[in-house]
């Protein structure tokens, strides 16, 4: 509901803007709880007129460790 509200928002704002898709971040493919999210925002995303791309960019476990490291992650 939050998501549909600022994306309203914005295009009242911005009446030419388009949701040109959903990118999933975070996505555990093999947990069912990810599942049943990738269903919703299909249906979210439908509602939108727009759709949810097939890439979705998984959730690191380098990240959390870094964080509980407090160290980055990113190696130069």
């Amino acid at each position: 509901e939050t998501l549909a509200k600022t994306i309203n928002s914005v295009k009242k704002a911005n009446p030419k803007i388009k949701i040109l898709g959903v990118l999933l971040v975070r996505y555990k493919s093999r947990e069912a709880l990810s599942k049943l999210m990738m269903e919703q925002f299909e249906k979210f995303a439908s509602i939108l007129e727009t759709k949810v791309f097939k890439t979705a960019i998984r959730e690191a476990v380098a990240v959390k460790e870094s964080q509980l490291a407090k160290e980055t992650c990113i190696k130069c």
